[in-house]
């Protein structure tokens, strides 16, 4: 596998209930390399093949608050970082 990669995925939903599935598959493409950087999931009537409608879609379909996942921890360029190696909370002196 190479050192970093990206996938695109088009999904065509049947039900409104289907909506979790393309994070589902997000995560599990993301876990398929540790190599796997990019993983975006697109409606099917995007072609997957043009990155000018992928880059529309990105700006105009995507909420950022909702649909990107961030940061999926894990990988050997992307460490899992664990309470004991963050830094040490400061008082801010109110009580």
């Amino acid at each position: 596998m190479t050192d970093w990669g990206g996938c695109i995925i088009q999904l065509k939903k049947r039900n409104k209930w289907e909506d979790g599935w393309a994070r589902n598959f997000l995560v599990a493409a993301m876990s398929c390399s540790q190599g796997m950087r990019l993983a975006i999931a697109v409606d099917s009537d995007i072609d997957i093949y043009n990155m000018d409608e992928i880059i529309w879609c990105l700006t105009t379909r995507v909420n950022p608050r909702t649909d990107i996942l961030n940061p999926l921890f894990g990988g050997s360029a992307r460490p899992s970082f664990r309470k004991s190696d963050s830094p040490p909370a400061t008082s801010s002196g109110r009580g």
